[in-house]
């Protein structure tokens, strides 16, 4: 377990470093807890990892439960609906899946207790430095998105991505800024979409709910995603009306991905 106050100090830090930063080893880490150097430090090398670009980024988004999951993988191989990502291969680009947060890696963890999900952290770190862990997390994908993007015909299918942390934290009074500049080397998406529901049907399909799933606090999530372009400039977006049938939705989805990638 780690100390909030500890992590708290080390997040900071790590603000800091990376906004003076030129290469990440100019970032001091001194103070991140032993059990999360390693996968920190890699994540602030993930920061400044760049990459020549020949492939297509499409990044599938919206408040809880707006159907990203089934729609961008369709895990549960649901019939009548077709994942975004099989669509995408059977058009005939290579497809690299990513899901955010990533709650398989120790940093997606941290994320997951902090929400209250796990027993990681002891104690609450302040909304005014929880963001990073979010950050830091992405950041430790940055590497294989860079890499998936150097070939042409290549696609990352990304259920949430950085625009994600900028709309919840940005309802809680974070200066987007912060954010940008900190996320500022990470590849950005070519295609947002935007899955839009009410809040009150997010809330009725929720089985738990996390810290940040109240009525409230989800209304202006909701309402940053649908003026997204005014902050968050990377990339085409497009809103799909998810409240409806699932397969209705699914199919214009599937008519909207289509129509942006054609033929590899």
């Amino acid at each position: 377990m780690i100390k909030a106050e500890e992590l708290e100090l080390a997040l900071k830090e790590i603000e800091e470093g990376v906004r003076k930063a030129s290469a990440p080893e100019d970032v001091d880490l001194r103070h991140v807890p032993e059990p999360l150097k390693r996968d920190v430090e890699r994540a602030i090398r993930g920061l400044f990892y760049r990459g020549e670009r020949r492939g297509k980024f499409l990044v599938v988004t919206g408040i809880d439960k707006a159907g990203k999951e089934t729609h961008c993988f369709n895990p549960a191989k649901l019939k009548g609906i077709r994942a975004i990502g099989s669509v995408l291969d059977e058009m005939g680009y290579r497809v690299l899946g990513v899901r955010q947060p990533s709650y398989e890696t120790l940093l997606g963890r941290l994320v997951s207790s902090h929400l209250g999900f796990g027993d990681l952290i002891e104690g609450r770190v302040s909304k005014d430095y929880a963001w990073l862990l979010w950050s830091l997390d992405r950041a430790q994908h940055n590497f294989e998105v860079v890499d998936w993007l150097r070939e042409e015909g290549n696609v990352v299918l990304s259920k949430r991505w950085c625009e994600s942390n900028v709309v919840y934290q940005m309802a809680q009074g974070i200066d987007p800024g912060r954010i940008e500049s900190f996320e500022r080397g990470i590849a950005k998406q070519d295609y947002t979409i935007l899955l839009d529901i009410p809040v009150e049907e997010s809330l009725k399909r929720s089985a738990s709910l996390d810290r940040y799933e109240s009525p409230e606090f989800l209304k202006r999530v909701r309402e940053l995603y649908l003026r997204l372009p005014l902050y968050y400039p990377y990339g085409e977006l497009y809103v799909v009306d998810a409240n409806r049938g699932l397969e209705e939705v699914n199919s214009d989805l599937v008519s909207l991905v289509e129509r942006l990638f054609g033929p590899p």
